[in-house]
């Protein structure tokens, strides 16, 4: 078959391996590397804070309802990164 516009090869320059690490999420061939997304860490002092509130709070009362459901929403967000990562 014969097109219109047909397809020029291009000679590539230059090339990038990449590599699985343990450590990293990836290295490639010139040592470059990409650490994988810490979303607990980075929601730790939150997470933190929002269970110092609810647990000093009194059984039964509509505060401590509010602030067990904006800590579940914090614990939700952050399965929510890691199922999306």
């Amino acid at each position: 078959f014969e097109y219109e516009n047909q397809v020029i090869e291009k000679k590539s320059k230059t090339f990038v391996g990449l590599d699985f690490s343990m450590h990293e999420l990836y290295v490639d061939s010139e040592g470059i590397y990409a650490n994988y997304p810490k979303y607990y860490r980075q929601a730790q002092l939150k997470l933190a804070r929002e269970q110092r509130k609810f647990s000093k709070m009194e059984k039964g009362s509509k505060n401590r309802e509010k602030q067990r459901i904006k800590l579940a929403i914090v614990h939700e967000k952050v399965a929510n990164q890691r199922k999306d990562f």
